[in-house]
């Protein structure tokens, strides 16, 4: 890694606060998309969807950005960056996050570092190291369980994810995650494992459908679906849209977003909005900047 990714490094771990449990920040093109994505993530979005995309390409990008989940009062800001410009190549990212769901008052945050490594040309693997807290100060009016003891966080753990990516051909791949794979038993961080495959159309278009099972919240495999399509008009603005579906929660939801992107940095902006068995709408904006 350079040094200027290690002096990243520092100020994120050492300024980052206290975000929310695993997986409450969703990307603006992954979120655009369905929740998609573990096939065709590149950069940034790498860190929370499949750590084996940070070895594709060579690229230096930091990324900040701010989500804003209506159900849950939520507010979130992140901050990431990736190197993928040496032959391991690297990324870490912060999240923080306050939200008042039910009157419960949680503050979280996440802290990762992920690794990956390309083996030829097709094929990568990665791995991401992760530091998750979560307390939750006030009471759920739905009588959902608190810490066992007053000030006692629900969730203060290191876990880690692993990922394989597998590109067939030059509009074909598919990956494979693994969340939270040390089994911390807790809802806030379920085991889960997530597949994807993604068709890349001539390099402007990308169609990614991904299936999401939790092994671990409800005592039996429970699985989630999202599918998601990406334009580039102009080859400069991003178009997506995208579809969820929750059969266990009987919840499904529409996503949309788009961007601009030039040879200097990014912007984007996604919307999700639930239309069965949830009302939620999430928002969320991000900027990157291509510093390689």
């Amino acid at each position: 890694m350079t040094r200027q990714f290690a002096a990243f490094a520092l100020v994120v771990v050492v300024a980052a606060p206290t975000a929310r449990a695993e997986e409450a920040f969703e990307g603006a093109r992954s979120l655009a998309m369905g929740g998609a994505l573990r096939a065709a993530a590149v950069s940034n979005p790498s860190l929370y969807l499949n750590p084996a995309a940070l070895a594709v390409g060579r690229l230096y990008h930091v990324e900040a950005a701010y989500q804003y989940e209506a159900g849950a009062q939520g507010h979130l800001a992140n901050a990431s960056v990736v190197d993928s410009t040496n032959a391991v190549a690297g990324g870490i990212g912060a999240t923080y996050s306050v939200s008042d769901p039910d009157h419960a008052d949680r503050t979280a945050y996440d802290l990762r570092l992920g690794l990956g490594v390309p083996i030829g040309r097709a094929f990568s693997l990665g791995a991401t190291l992760k530091y998750l807290h979560l307390i939750q100060d006030g009471v759920p009016r739905t009588g959902s369980p608190v810490a066992a003891e007053e000030g006692e966080p629900l969730l203060d753990d290191l876990t880690f994810d692993a990922g394989a990516l597998l590109r067939v051909a030059s509009f074909l791949s598919f990956g494979v995650t693994g969340y939270n794979l040390t089994a911390l038993d807790s809802p806030e961080a379920p085991m889960k494992v997530g597949f994807g495959a993604a068709v890349n159309v001539a390099e402007l278009a990308v169609i990614d459908s991904d299936v999401i099972l939790d092994l671990s919240t409800y005592g039996k495999v429970a699985a989630r679906y999202g599918i998601g399509g990406e334009y580039f008009a102009a080859n400069r603005y991003p178009l997506r849209v995208g579809y969820t579906i929750d059969p266990w929660l009987d919840q499904q939801f529409l996503s949309g977003g788009l961007g601009y992107v030039d040879q200097r940095f990014a912007a984007e902006v996604s919307v999700r909005q639930g239309i069965a068995g949830s009302s939620s709408t999430t928002v969320t904006a991000a900027l990157r900047f291509f510093v390689h």
